[in-house]
């Protein structure tokens, strides 16, 4: 009878053990199933949340684009945005012109040089007078204008000459330079204007008044 009991007790022990087991195994399947799960969700989360970031981040750099810094930046300006702005009237003469009528063409537009033009084509500059040209070889070596010619007088060796899509600043270092003061403006060999030392600092300081405005606008908001 003691061992019947016995025996009774080892399959009870047995069975009661394998249902353990069985339980705590599926126990922890659960608990690792449940794991993964919160974890796909955490990751999904937090792509959801960079995402957003990311879109937010974004957003704010297109935003940031909507103001570019050319609001107030200085462009580079041309030769060409100056002749636009006082225009392209073109003062000339002829080499065989007295110089005493250029120096009154001179007085009468308040300008300080003439472009000399070939009398055949009107159109190509051979050459430049200058109120220099004037007072370093006519008065100072005794000449009269009425008697002496423009060819004379004239500049017409290393004629320096810029084109419409010349930026200021190379014409400033052009001056500079060859110390002139007075560039004709040349393209396609046919004279479009003239642009002085005058001109250029004109048009600068009124670029930094614009680019001061400009950036008073952007840090006040207005753009």
């Amino acid at each position: 009878g003691v061992c019947v009991c016995v025996v009774c007790v080892c399959v009870c022990v047995c069975v009661f053990s394998w249902f353990g087991f069985c339980f705590v195994f599926l126990m922890a399947s659960l608990v690792r199933f449940s794991f993964g799960l919160g974890r796909r969700r955490m990751s999904s989360d937090t792509a959801g949340v960079v995402g957003a970031a990311a879109s937010a981040v974004s957003g704010e750099a297109g935003r940031s684009t909507e103001t570019p810094s050319s609001h107030f930046e200085a462009r580079s300006m041309t030769v060409a945005d100056v002749l636009s702005l006082k225009g392209e009237r073109q003062y000339t003469c002829f080499e065989d012109d007295l110089v005493f009528d250029a120096v009154k063409e001179m007085v009468k537009h308040n300008i300080g040089s003439l472009v000399v033009v070939d009398r055949k084509t009107p159109t190509k500059p051979i050459g430049i007078v200058t109120e220099r040209d004037y007072l370093e070889k006519v008065i100072v070596l005794g000449r009269t204008s009425k008697t002496s010619t423009i060819k004379q007088i004239m500049s017409q060796k290393n004629l320096v000459w810029v084109t419409p899509t010349a930026t200021l600043h190379y014409c400033m270092d052009l001056m500079s330079k060859n110390r002139v003061r007075h560039i004709p403006v040349v393209n396609s060999d046919e004279l479009q204007g003239l642009i002085s030392i005058g001109d250029i600092v004109t048009e600068l300081v009124a670029s930094h008044k614009r680019v001061n405005e400009a950036m008073h606008t952007y840090i006040g908001g207005s753009y």
